[in-house]
Protein backbone atom coordinates (compact mmCIF):
# COMPACT_ATOMS: atom_id res chain seq x y z
CA UNK A 1 0.00 0.00 0.00
CA UNK A 2 1.37 3.45 -0.55
CA UNK A 3 1.65 6.25 2.26
CA UNK A 4 1.57 9.72 1.94
CA UNK A 5 3.17 12.51 4.29
CA UNK A 6 1.10 15.51 4.45
CA UNK A 7 2.57 18.81 5.83
CA UNK A 8 0.86 22.38 6.31
CA UNK A 9 4.02 24.73 6.63
CA UNK A 10 4.50 28.81 7.80
CA UNK A 11 7.46 29.80 7.93
CA UNK A 12 9.20 26.66 8.91
CA UNK A 13 12.65 26.55 7.61
CA UNK A 14 13.91 25.62 11.14
CA UNK A 15 11.59 22.85 11.48
CA UNK A 16 10.77 21.54 8.00
CA UNK A 17 13.79 18.89 8.43
CA UNK A 18 11.93 17.30 11.23
CA UNK A 19 9.24 15.09 9.51
CA UNK A 20 11.54 14.69 6.07
CA UNK A 21 14.43 13.12 8.16
CA UNK A 22 12.33 10.65 9.58
CA UNK A 23 9.88 10.03 7.41
CA UNK A 24 10.73 10.76 4.16
CA UNK A 25 12.19 7.10 3.13
CA UNK A 26 9.09 5.64 4.77
CA UNK A 27 7.02 7.38 2.82
CA UNK A 28 6.02 7.19 -1.52
CA UNK A 29 5.17 10.83 -1.39
CA UNK A 30 5.33 14.12 0.26
CA UNK A 31 2.49 16.71 -0.05
CA UNK A 32 3.00 19.75 1.81
CA UNK A 33 0.69 23.02 1.63
CA UNK A 34 2.76 26.19 2.12
CA UNK A 35 0.79 29.23 3.40
CA UNK A 36 3.12 31.66 1.96
CA UNK A 37 6.36 31.55 3.37
CA UNK A 38 8.52 34.16 3.41
CA UNK A 39 11.36 32.01 4.38
CA UNK A 40 13.45 28.99 2.94
CA UNK A 41 10.70 26.52 4.00
CA UNK A 42 9.48 25.84 0.33
CA UNK A 43 13.49 25.66 -1.24
CA UNK A 44 14.50 23.27 1.83
CA UNK A 45 11.91 20.78 1.61
CA UNK A 46 12.35 20.51 -2.88
CA UNK A 47 16.34 19.43 -1.49
CA UNK A 48 14.61 16.35 -0.67
CA UNK A 49 13.97 14.90 -3.52
CA UNK A 50 10.94 14.17 -6.58
CA UNK A 51 8.94 12.46 -3.70
CA UNK A 52 8.26 16.17 -2.71
CA UNK A 53 5.05 18.13 -4.17
CA UNK A 54 4.68 21.46 -2.88
CA UNK A 55 1.44 23.32 -2.90
CA UNK A 56 1.29 27.03 -2.21
CA UNK A 57 -1.76 28.70 -1.21
CA UNK A 58 -2.45 32.14 1.13
CA UNK A 59 -3.56 31.03 4.16
CA UNK A 60 -1.50 31.73 6.68
CA UNK A 61 -4.34 32.40 9.10
CA UNK A 62 -6.48 29.27 7.92
CA UNK A 63 -3.73 26.16 8.86
CA UNK A 64 -6.49 23.56 9.00
CA UNK A 65 -7.86 24.33 5.52
CA UNK A 66 -4.20 24.09 4.49
CA UNK A 67 -3.62 20.57 6.49
CA UNK A 68 -7.33 19.32 4.57
CA UNK A 69 -5.55 20.93 1.18
CA UNK A 70 -2.48 18.78 1.85
CA UNK A 71 -5.00 15.79 2.16
CA UNK A 72 -7.33 15.79 -0.37
CA UNK A 73 -3.91 16.42 -2.69
CA UNK A 74 -2.48 13.10 -1.17
CA UNK A 75 -2.54 10.10 -3.50
CA UNK A 76 -1.28 7.55 -1.38
CA UNK A 77 -3.62 4.47 0.30
CA UNK A 78 -3.00 5.96 3.94
CA UNK A 79 -1.96 9.22 4.93
CA UNK A 80 0.64 10.28 7.58
CA UNK A 81 -0.05 13.64 8.52
CA UNK A 82 2.60 15.69 10.58
CA UNK A 83 3.20 19.06 11.80
CA UNK A 84 6.68 20.45 10.65
CA UNK A 85 7.95 21.00 13.94
CA UNK A 86 7.24 16.55 14.45
CA UNK A 87 9.55 13.94 13.56
CA UNK A 88 8.92 9.91 14.51
CA UNK A 89 10.72 7.83 16.32
CA UNK A 90 12.07 4.88 15.00
CA UNK A 91 9.76 2.44 16.96
CA UNK A 92 6.48 4.19 15.87
CA UNK A 93 8.49 4.17 11.89
CA UNK A 94 8.61 0.54 12.49
CA UNK A 95 5.13 0.04 13.30
CA UNK A 96 3.84 2.38 10.57
CA UNK A 97 5.62 -0.02 8.14
CA UNK A 98 3.67 -2.77 9.92
CA UNK A 99 0.62 -1.38 9.89
CA UNK A 100 0.93 0.16 6.03
CA UNK A 101 2.77 -2.42 4.74
CA UNK A 102 1.93 -6.19 3.27
CA UNK A 103 -0.13 -8.59 5.85
CA UNK A 104 2.66 -10.16 8.21
CA UNK A 105 1.43 -13.59 9.77
CA UNK A 106 4.10 -12.68 12.60
CA UNK A 107 1.76 -9.27 13.30
CA UNK A 108 0.04 -9.40 16.78
CA UNK A 109 -3.99 -10.34 16.38
CA UNK A 110 -6.01 -8.59 18.07
CA UNK A 111 -8.98 -10.12 16.72
CA UNK A 112 -11.85 -11.67 18.98
CA UNK A 113 -13.54 -15.14 18.00
CA UNK A 114 -16.11 -13.59 15.85
CA UNK A 115 -13.16 -11.64 14.04
CA UNK A 116 -14.22 -7.98 14.84
CA UNK A 117 -11.07 -6.01 16.68
CA UNK A 118 -11.41 -6.11 20.28
CA UNK A 119 -11.05 -1.84 20.60
CA UNK A 120 -10.70 -2.03 24.26
CA UNK A 121 -8.33 -4.20 24.48
CA UNK A 122 -6.31 -2.45 21.80
CA UNK A 123 -6.39 0.90 23.71
CA UNK A 124 -5.42 -0.82 26.71
CA UNK A 125 -2.36 -2.19 24.90
CA UNK A 126 -1.61 0.87 23.16
CA UNK A 127 -1.76 2.92 26.39
CA UNK A 128 0.70 0.83 28.29
CA UNK A 129 3.03 0.07 25.28
CA UNK A 130 2.92 3.62 23.54
CA UNK A 131 2.29 1.85 20.39
CA UNK A 132 -0.01 1.17 17.63
CA UNK A 133 0.22 -2.60 18.63
CA UNK A 134 -2.68 -3.74 15.92
CA UNK A 135 -4.13 -3.80 12.69
CA UNK A 136 -7.86 -5.24 11.35
CA UNK A 137 -8.51 -4.30 7.51
CA UNK A 138 -11.64 -3.01 9.00
CA UNK A 139 -9.93 0.16 11.08
CA UNK A 140 -9.33 3.21 9.25
CA UNK A 141 -7.24 5.30 11.64
CA UNK A 142 -4.67 5.06 14.45
CA UNK A 143 -4.27 6.94 17.42
CA UNK A 144 -0.50 7.60 17.42
CA UNK A 145 1.44 8.24 20.90
CA UNK A 146 2.62 12.18 20.90
CA UNK A 147 5.56 13.48 22.81
CA UNK A 148 5.39 17.45 23.71
CA UNK A 149 8.53 19.46 24.42
CA UNK A 150 8.67 22.99 26.14
CA UNK A 151 11.45 25.02 26.51
CA UNK A 152 13.60 21.79 25.45
CA UNK A 153 11.84 19.59 28.09
CA UNK A 154 9.63 16.78 27.17
CA UNK A 155 6.46 16.59 29.53
CA UNK A 156 5.98 13.23 30.84
CA UNK A 157 3.67 14.29 33.89
CA UNK A 158 0.38 15.97 34.46
CA UNK A 159 -1.19 13.65 31.80
CA UNK A 160 1.04 15.08 28.72
CA UNK A 161 2.41 11.90 27.76
CA UNK A 162 0.99 10.01 25.76
CA UNK A 163 -0.75 12.94 24.01
CA UNK A 164 -3.02 10.75 21.49
CA UNK A 165 -3.65 12.19 18.19
CA UNK A 166 -5.30 10.57 14.85
CA UNK A 167 -2.38 11.15 12.44
CA UNK A 168 -2.55 7.81 9.93
CA UNK A 169 -5.47 7.25 8.35
CA UNK A 170 -6.73 5.87 5.34
CA UNK A 171 -7.11 8.52 2.36
CA UNK A 172 -10.70 9.49 1.66
CA UNK A 173 -11.96 8.83 5.52
CA UNK A 174 -10.37 11.97 7.60
CA UNK A 175 -11.50 16.14 7.70
CA UNK A 176 -10.27 19.05 9.37
CA UNK A 177 -12.74 20.90 11.28
CA UNK A 178 -12.77 24.82 11.43
CA UNK A 179 -10.42 25.44 14.24
CA UNK A 180 -7.21 27.50 14.64
CA UNK A 181 -5.06 25.56 16.77
CA UNK A 182 -4.73 21.95 18.08
CA UNK A 183 -7.25 20.81 15.04
CA UNK A 184 -7.35 16.70 15.31
CA UNK A 185 -9.16 14.99 11.94
CA UNK A 186 -12.75 14.06 12.25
Amino acid sequence: MKLSLSIATYNEEKNIHYPLDSAYDLVDEVVIVDGGSTDRTAEIAQSYGKKVRIINVDNVKMFHKNKQKAIEAARGDWILQLDADEELSPELKNEIKLVTGPVSSSFPSVLASNNTPRLPACRQARRAAGTLSFRHPSLVAYWLPRKNWFLTRFLEKGGQYPDYTIRLYKNGVAKFPCKDVHENVE
